[in-house]
């Protein structure tokens, strides 16, 4: 449990940062997933950060703001939050080399921010 929060936290900080930044070179616009409520909603101004500084994409046209984050997003974030690259062995038995998520696992692993 306090693994988890550590690594909410941090996302949080990290997300928080790039709000400040101004950067205006916008990957996409929240508008463009069918499910981001309006712009008066809690989080949405944290989203369109995350998405103009790349460090959120998507998928299949939702962005998904209700759903909680799972460890591999979290690590792509933080990982694109840091450009971090390296990466290091797995011994996760819930990743598989195939899984869309194992390269950023395994560089998550290296930045030492996840454990496994």
């Amino acid at each position: 449990m306090k693994r988890t929060l550590k690594q909410i936290l941090t996302l949080v900080m990290v997300i928080s940062l790039f709000m400040g930044l101004g950067f205006t070179a916008s990957l996409a616009n929240l508008a463009d997933y069918g499910d981001m409520p309006a712009e008066d909603y809690w989080s949405y101004a944290a989203l369109q950060a995350a998405v103009d500084n790349g460090l959120m994409e998507g998928d299949n046209g939702l962005i998904r703001p209700q759903d909680s984050i799972t460890r591999a997003e979290a690590a792509t974030i933080l990982n694109r939050a840091f450009g971090a690259e390296m990466k290091s062995t797995l011994s996760f038995d819930d990743v598989s080399a195939t899984d869309w998520f194992y390269d950023d696992v395994a560089i998550a692993v290296h930045m030492k921010t996840f454990e496994g």
